[in-house]
């Protein structure tokens, strides 16, 4: 006989639970078979076993040998970016245009394998139309901003500076400049530290932060090994008080996060 209406689970109110609760099974077993790799992740939903896990643990592993090939592929690029840089440069130096144009011949390639030190370089021939290469000013800027997307350093400061200035043409955008000098700045650029600092502490296309600009212009001194000259000019008062308040609390950060580093150094490695 059936059952009444409004009897069993759905009487006792797991109406909305059990849904619920076959959701939440159906969620977790996703999460598990994305991060086993799975492309039919479904499939351990619908289908939960022993052969399909193992299915999914298969297809992680395969993950595996692509990953090398991937990383095999990029070095091999930047192998090829960098012999085409060595042999551009022999040949600029012997003019020899023949071996100049092979030179660029494998630039090109290097690049389109993904080497973003060679897409940088260039950018920047195309831009100033050197090593035999027409300039092409809109081609240079498509390589720059690739290149520095990807966190090329030097495509990221050129990029800031083409833009801050205007260079060849190019519309002056100072909030891009700034974006593109940040990028390389990250990456340990000291020109574009003292760049993005100046941008800053004048409030040049950007809003003004004095403070943020101290703090730029302390890791640029830094990087560059001129921080007691900083320092000293602080202290001579040859900057306005203004800079030089802002100036002395970033170096001070600076100086306490190096005695935090120190201090964590000496906590791992006591000496004896």
């Amino acid at each position: 006989q059936r059952p009444a209406r409004g009897s069993g689970l759905r009487r006792r109110g797991f109406g909305a639970v059990l849904p619920a609760a076959l959701a939440a099974a159906a969620a977790a077993a996703l999460a598990c078979a994305a991060a086993l790799g799975c492309s039919d992740a479904w499939m351990l939903v619908t289908r939960p076993s022993a052969r399909n896990l193992a299915g999914c643990r298969g297809a992680r592993a395969s993950l595996v040998p692509r990953r090398a090939a991937a990383t095999a592929a990029k070095a091999e690029a930047e192998a090829l970016g960098q012999e085409a840089a060595r042999r551009l440069e022999a040949a600029q130096r012997a003019g020899d245009e023949e071996k100049q144009a092979e030179a660029i011949r494998m630039m090109h390639e290097a690049s389109d394998a993904g080497d973003m030190e060679a897409t940088s370089t260039l950018a920047i021939l195309y831009f100033e139309g050197k090593a035999g290469l027409p300039q092409d000013v809109d081609l240079a800027m498509q390589s720059f901003e690739q290149a520095a997307e990807a966190g090329n350093r030097v495509a990221a400061f050129s990029l800031g500076v083409i833009k801050l200035t205007g260079k060849g043409g190019v519309p002056v955008d100072k909030y891009a400049a700034a974006k593109y000098l940040k990028i390389a700045a990250d990456l340990g650029d000291v020109r574009a530290m003292n760049n993005l600092a100046r941008m800053l502490m004048s409030g040049d296309g950007i809003p003004r932060d004095m403070s943020l600009g101290a703090q730029w212009l302390a890791k640029a001194a830094e990087h560059d090994g001129k921080f007691e000259e900083l320092m000293k000019k602080v202290e001579d008062g040859t900057v306005d008080p203004e800079t030089a308040q802002k100036l002395k609390d970033a170096m001070q950060s600076v100086q306490n996060m190096h005695a935090e580093q120190n201090e964590q150094v000496d906590k791992d490695f006591p000496r004896s």
